[in-house]
């Protein structure tokens, strides 16, 4: 299957290509690789997951860790990894909040000459 959806983002990129360099058929080609790239979607929704493997073959150090659960109903899981993740981001934008404090400071300095 992963033949299929080569040639079918190929034909894609090719209908892209005659639209964008305004060829004859450019419709037609556009039409064409969409209407592709629509029918190998819904087959691939036929296709059957893929099996994990078992990654503690190749890392030892993984035996008798297992993956967490994810819950699919509402309301758990996530918000301590997103706290984490946000003080993360305010941490790495500090400097250019400092920064962005100095400038608009600077026009408020006295303006020396230097004789």
């Amino acid at each position: 299957m992963g033949k299929v959806y080569g040639i079918g983002a190929a034909v894609v990129i090719l209908g892209a290509l005659w639209k964008i360099l305004h060829l004859p058929g450019a419709s037609a080609m556009l039409i064409a690789g969409l209407g592709t790239e629509a029918i190998i979607f819904f087959l691939s929704a036929f296709e059957p997951p893929h099996e994990m493997p078992d990654w503690s073959l190749v890392y030892p150090e993984l035996v008798g860790l297992e993956p967490r659960d994810r819950g699919h109903g509402g309301g758990g899981g996530g918000g301590s990894e997103l706290a984490a993740l946000f003080k993360v981001a305010i941490w790495m934008f500090q400097p250019l909040r400092n920064w962005e404090k100095a400038s608009r400071n600077y026009h408020k300095r006295p303006i020396t000459c230097l004789t």
